[in-house]
């Protein structure tokens, strides 16, 4: 098969590998692009010094080596080669790269219909403008985590500790409803609650990485109707009858895979999507649940690669009574 001469060859460099294969995806069906994908820097550089590509396409969390130094030697290697940076949320770069010169942005997640503009105008600029000029400067190792983004009941040890929940909140049948309160360490086995321990100095970063992975406006963690942790900037009050609605969205799913005659089927994903915006739940353990609220510009498989991780990642911090 012959190649378009007139086409452009990009590289992109990217260690998230479901964002890359879906820009590689969005650039090949514009037509006019021949796209290769590494994803860790050594790859980067073989690719560059055995290629000569128009264009690098490069996110700022490329490790091995560190960015800074990775396109110094990208660059000397080939002087004319066109750089966009993909930064962090808020158009934000690690200070280190001040100083680098580079010819766009590209925010993750990107605006499909702004891509071809985008591109278009990296490969005709006529000369690089260092990422200080055109980027907010940030570490993100050091950034504080916003308090405000977790609400929960703390012991003094730090952990998080859902004991008992009011009978009023708690939607599974049961013959402990009688009683004033639920002890969830003592609740039967039929109810689906369990005890959860887990560190927020470990659970909210998860949150927050992935609130600003997927640009997502909300970002909850609930047991059953109980707010564990959360990140945006949703009032209380709001969050908690969102995590109730959620609450009797699991179990009016659980309820029609009974009318369809799955008695033991448990839900483990649901996904509601408006004109503007999906609702994407899952589960982490029977009891704990994990929901992304977004805009529809991310892509789903992107959005369930990383909303997997991030329910990994929580599901080996529970403890489970």
């Amino acid at each position: 098969m012959r190649h378009n001469p007139m086409k452009h060859d990009i590289l992109i460099a990217d260690s998230d590998e479901a964002f890359a294969s879906v820009l590689a995806e969005q650039l090949d069906a514009l037509g006019e692009y021949r796209v290769t994908v590494v994803n860790d820097g050594n790859t980067l550089l073989e690719r560059t010094i055995t290629h000569s590509f128009d264009l690098l396409i490069v996110d700022v969390k490329l490790r091995d080596p560190a960015l800074p130094e990775l396109l110094n030697r990208v660059r000397t290697l080939r002087p004319s080669l066109r750089i966009v940076v993909i930064p962090y949320p808020g158009n934000r770069v690690p200070f280190t790269l001040k100083e680098i010169p580079a010819h766009g942005l590209l925010p993750k997640p990107f605006m499909i219909e702004e891509l071809p503009l985008l591109i278009c105008r990296a490969l005709e600029a006529e000369t690089a403008v260092p990422l200080g000029q055109m980027a907010d400067l940030s570490d993100p190792q050091t950034d504080e985590l916003d308090e405000n983004g977790l609400f929960a009941l703390l012991p003094e040890d730090g952990s998080i500790s859902i004991g008992n929940v009011q009978e009023s909140d708690h939607l599974a049948s049961s013959p402990a409803q009688d009683a004033a309160w639920w002890d969830i360490g003592k609740a039967p086995p039929e109810t689906g609650l369990e005890e959860i321990t887990f560190s927020p100095d470990q659970a909210v970063p998860i949150l927050r990485a992935l609130e600003h992975e997927l640009q997502a406006d909300l970002v909850v963690l609930s047991c059953q109707t109980v707010l564990l942790a959360h990140t945006g900037s949703f009032p209380r009050a709001r969050l908690e009858e969102f995590c109730r609605c959620m609450a009797r969205r699991i179990e009016s799913g659980a309820q029609m895979m009974r009318f369809l005659g799955d008695e033991d089927e448990n839900i483990v994903m649901l996904l509601d999507e408006g004109q503007k915006h999906r609702i994407y739940t899952t589960r982490v353990t029977p009891a704990m649940w994990l929901t992304v609220a977004l805009e529809f510009r991310v892509p789903v498989g992107s959005l369930r690669y990383h909303i997997r991780k991030a329910v990994e990642q929580l599901a080996s911090l529970a403890h489970q009574g």
